[in-house]
């Protein structure tokens, strides 16, 4: 994955220590949010904390997750193509204002997407 999933600011950073697996981007309610390369999606559904989720299974051992989403464009077992629009951004779940919450794991472990995908600082 090499491509920034949606526009916008992140607000929290990766936190092993807080199981906090991924990033925070805020963005504007409903903004689109973009399959950052090609894969498949594993699991498509509702989670207690993310809200309305997406996993995405791409090569090379990456997985990607999207979390508090307005809504859902795609379901699992769905080949998607890099860019592809698959939700929007919303605040469902445990959420405090419209963001999404971002994953990137290489061969099941989770790694901080910052660094390489985003050109600002965590707030």
């Amino acid at each position: 994955p090499d491509e920034a999933p949606v526009d916008g600011y992140v607000t929290r950073g990766l936190q092993l220590e807080n199981n906090h697996l991924g990033i925070d981007i805020a963005a504007k309610h409903r903004d689109k949010v973009h399959a950052p390369a090609h894969g498949r999606v594993v699991y498509s559904g509702e989670s207690n904390i993310l809200g309305k989720t997406i996993i995405i299974n791409h090569s090379g051992g990456f997985i990607t997750v999207f979390g508090h989403n307005d809504s859902i464009l795609v379901q699992s077992g769905e080949e998607i193509i890099k860019n592809q629009i698959i939700a929007y951004v919303g605040e469902t779940g445990i959420s405090q204002g419209p963001h999404l919450h971002y994953e990137i794991q290489y061969q099941k472990k989770a790694i901080d997407p910052t660094p390489f995908y985003f050109d600002i600082s965590v707030n």
